[in-house]
């Protein structure tokens, strides 16, 4: 046999080797579609409200709307997840979100869609989201066999997360330009049939004693002292929950950058970098699901902000699309190696029974930091213009990065103990 194709191939097997076991495979199929969906609805959102009311403002105050429950109900979602099957959780989440996505289509078609209804059909999406995600962080550890192959099911995660990003926007911004906003409602709700059948094939046996024997509130309390007493995943979690405060809460403006900064008025634009930011991370998701071991997570999420910040700060200066793809492409990059790092390092950190709180305040960092960096961004942009906004959030990237690399000098690699 050829020993490059021989070697080609031991390199894809390596890779996707996660992709052996069947329920993760219909996992990773179901979220491919479902993903793409919701990056087709996110743009279409941001796109149809700016369009509705050409306010930065209005485009933050519906950016904190969609994710401000999550930041809210994590705790009660995680300690939720800690004492029910997350499989039952996820599957009851993805036909809520089916109903919502269509609600919306049917809004845009009949054309009465105001943007209270956005606001408000954004609150129920970001409900269902805080319980979604602990359930699904969860669901995944217990989808692969060997825990060796956790890292490599995480890391293809968050790469197929990102693929999307770069299929989806890149489609809605060509759907938009065409037939309007409101179908990329109609596919997202499609979408999320194809993860609902792609649960209901699995035979997922999760072995876990799920306690009530406690109050749910002493539950949440457990999970917050237990995540910010240990120390690495307290690290973690304060880094990401920085990082994504003024470093990944960008996207809600990037329909203000390519009208004001870019000059453009077309919404295939605004998908071309969006598809460099997914192109980006993708890139980024490959590395880590080749990594062989753990080691040196603890130092790339500590350094990922810094380039986070450098491109933040020369896409404030940029003029020219052609000179703003390469830096969306860098800085998709950076911030999949602080997310997908961040969940590895927890993963492997964390005891069992508290995995669903604790995955809870991952999210908390990771999403639900992001109404309040969506508010910033809106106020920022409206008060100092999107160029200072952005160089001054890249800044204070930098700056968390030193900080943590700075103090952190123990997390070399994702911790095996669970304190």
């Amino acid at each position: 046999m050829n020993p490059i194709r021989e070697g080609l191939k031991l390199r894809l097997e390596h890779t996707f080797r996660a992709l052996k076991y069947k329920n993760y495979r219909y996992y990773f199929i179901g979220q491919g579609g479902s993903l793409v969906g919701t990056w087709m609805q996110r743009l279409a959102m941001w796109w149809l409200v700016y369009r509705l009311t050409g306010s930065e403002v209005m485009l933050g105050i519906v950016g904190f709307t969609s994710q401000i429950m999550t930041f809210l109900l994590s705790p009660l979602a995680g300690a939720y997840a800690d004492r029910h099957d997350p499989y039952k959780i996820f599957l009851l989440t993805q036909v809520i979100a089916t109903l919502q996505a269509l609600t919306l289509f049917s809004l845009v078609l009949f054309k009465v869609i105001a943007v209270w209804q956005i606001v408000v059909l954004s609150l129920i999406l970001g409900f269902v989201n805080s319980f979604e995600m602990p359930a699904r962080n969860s669901m995944v550890f217990y989808l692969v066999n060997d825990r060796e192959d956790l890292p490599n099911a995480i890391a293809l995660n968050s790469t197929l997360v990102n693929a999307a990003r770069i299929i989806g926007p890149a489609i809605a911004g060509f759907l938009i330009a065409l037939i309007g906003e409101g179908y990329c409602f109609l596919v997202n709700a499609i979408s999320y049939l194809i993860v609902i059948f792609a649960l209901l094939a699995m035979t997922l046996d999760i072995r876990r004693e799920f306690k009530k024997t406690k109050k749910i509130i002493h539950d949440i309390r457990d999970g917050l002292r237990y995540t910010f007493t240990h120390r690495t995943i307290r690290s973690v979690i304060l880094n990401l929950a920085a990082v994504s405060l003024v470093g990944m809460s960008y996207m809600v403006i990037m329909p203000v950058y390519v009208h004001k900064v870019i000059n453009s008025p077309s919404p295939k634009t605004l998908g071309f970098l969006m598809t460099a930011t997914g192109v980006g991370a993708m890139m980024a998701g490959f590395f880590l699901a080749n990594k062989k071991r753990t080691e040196g997570f603890g130092r790339i999420v500590g350094i990922a902000p810094l380039f986070t910040g450098l491109s933040l700060i020369a896409l404030s200066a940029s003029r020219n699309v052609f000179v703003s793809l390469p830096l969306m492409f860098i800085l998709g990059a950076a911030n999949m190696l602080i997310i997908a790092g961040s969940n590895t390092i927890l993963q492997y950190s964390v005891a069992d029974e508290k995995r669903g709180r604790v995955m809870s305040i991952y999210t908390m960092a990771f999403i639900g930091m992001a109404p309040f960096g969506s508010l910033l961004y809106g106020y920022a942009a409206k008060m100092l213009s999107i160029k200072y906004a952005m160089a001054c959030f890249g800044f204070i990237c930098m700056l968390i990065s030193f900080l943590y690399m700075n103090g952190n000098r123990h997390i070399g690699e994702a911790s095996h103990e669970k304190e």
